[in-house]
């Protein structure tokens, strides 16, 4: 992970037995922006050494001989960019957890990447193994690691220990814990107390409507209020949250019940969540649409004034060893996912997700296991460089059939995403020039002729 404000220094070092290793760096579009070869060292090694004062922005794989490596390049963050977005990550900082340090750099690469806000994890059986005995120090060091590179912490609690499930339902992530109620209100009186100060947002249990809990709706409604008031009643002002509900259009009555009981009432955020899997037509995230409120649910319930967070949304790459081909797959959507989510009334969007992390022999990552990056991060970076504060202005009209165009405001101009299912080109009226950005955060200064522009657009959102 590089500033692009400063010069860029690769080198890399391979062992060989014979002749000439060539190297060559290429980018995610598949440029190549060096190549060459050397010779091998007396000592059977061979090194590559190259010093780049103004490298473009974006991802790109270093390949020496057999043997290859990722880095990025962002823009740089400074004091101009905001500091509340609805750009945010769902960090998975539990697969780092005995490695700080780790936590702290790939927090401080989100943050440069422009991100405001992650999602972390609290587990309730290392909080409480053993009833009103509670240790919170387990994940004090990550919770601290996120605050010190400056990002905004929302933590979701999950895992029920075994004293607190139903014997004939052992397993913790499956829920049984409804006898629990008053435990829970002092746990969360006591977690929400003791991370007052790195904390910024709690959400009490995760996806009730898809497996992590067994109860009724009504059921894990009391239960979750209960948690609510021990965590407002340590903080007043935190931020409180329910589980995301897991594609609630295919649970809708599990939603309409948990509204019913009034989890709302205990909740400062309507939140949800949203995957989708790896496919070869261009994703279209506007499918969600109806959960962000826009078919009258929330209206439904007078909660037309409550946020709405998206805090999972994330392609599954349907490997566990992706290829660049995959990764390309997956880069444009998280912009075009964020985009959209946008529109339909999102108010902060959640990408799935920022560590390492392989589920179900699939990827999500943002980062591989060796901690490279993924292109997702360079594309994440593009957006919230260009979008800035990230207000939704409307849909473009007049596309190119197949094409989606969005409209915002950054805090200081307009800008536009653009992309399409195919190649296309777009014209449309313009007295100045504009810059237009790809998907990787490089830009050019396009010039209208005879007080228009042509675009050609495709599967890789732009930026104008």
């Amino acid at each position: 992970m590089f500033d692009r404000r400063y010069p860029l220094s690769l080198e890399a070092s391979v062992s060989a037995k014979a002749g000439n290793v060539g190297y060559t760096v290429t980018d995610y579009f598949g440029r190549t922006l060096y190549e060459g070869s050397t010779e091998i060292g007396e000592d059977g090694q061979v090194t590559f050494k190259r010093t780049v004062k103004n490298h473009p922005t974006g991802y790109f794989v270093l390949t020496m001989g057999d043997q290859s490596c990722r880095y990025a390049v962002l823009e740089s963050f400074d004091q101009k960019t905001p500091e509340d977005t609805p750009f945010a990550m769902d960090y998975a900082a539990y697969y780092l957890v005995k490695d700080p340090e780790k936590v702290y750099a790939i927090a401080s690469a989100a943050r440069m990447a422009g991100v405001t806000w992650v999602r972390d994890r609290a587990d309730w059986r290392t909080y409480e193994a053993v009833k009103g005995q509670y240790d919170f120090t387990s994940t004090e060091a990550v919770y601290r690691a996120i605050h010190k590179a400056g990002l905004k912490n929302l933590v979701m609690l999950c895992s029920a220990p075994a004293w607190a499930t139903d014997p004939l339902k052992p397993d913790g992530m499956a829920g049984g814990f409804l006898p629990a109620q008053q435990d829970i209100y002092h746990t969360t009186k006591a977690m929400a107390t003791y991370y007052k100060d790195v904390v910024d947002a709690w959400e009490l249990w995760n996806e009730s409507d898809h497996g992590f809990a067994l109860e009724t709706a009504e059921q894990f409604a009391a239960w979750y209020k209960a948690a609510a008031l021990g965590v407002y009643d340590a903080d007043p002002n935190a931020i409180i949250s329910f589980g995301g509900l897991c594609q609630p259009d295919e649970n809708i009555d599990y939603m309409h019940l948990s509204l019913l009981n009034g989890i709302l009432d205990y909740s400062s955020i309507f939140n949800y969540h949203a995957h989708t899997p790896q496919g070869n037509s261009i994703p279209d995230f506007s499918r969600f649409a109806m959960v962000a409120g826009t078919v009258g649910t929330l209206d439904y319930y007078n909660t037309r004034n409550k946020p709405i967070w998206l805090t999972e949304a994330g392609m599954k790459i349907m490997t566990s060893t992706p290829s660049e081909k995959n990764l390309t797959d997956q880069a444009p959507y998280i912009v075009t996912s964020a985009v959209q989510s946008l529109s339909t009334g999102t108010d902060k969007h959640f990408w799935f997700v920022l560590a390492p992390y392989i589920e179900n022999a699939g990827d999500f990552g943002t980062f591989s296991p060796d901690l490279e990056p993924y292109p997702t991060l360079a594309a994440e970076s593009a957006m919230t460089h260009v979008l800035g504060e990230g207000q939704y202005l409307g849909e473009l009209g007049d596309l190119p059939e197949g094409a989606y165009g969005y409209l915002f405001f950054t805090g200081s101009r307009a800008a536009s995403v653009l992309w399409a299912g195919k190649t296309s080109s777009y014209t449309f009226a313009a007295e100045q020039a504009v810059i237009l950005t790809d998907l990787m955060g490089n830009q050019t200064l396009i010039k209208p002729e005879n007080g228009h522009i042509t675009l050609e657009i495709g599967v890789d959102p732009v930026f104008v």
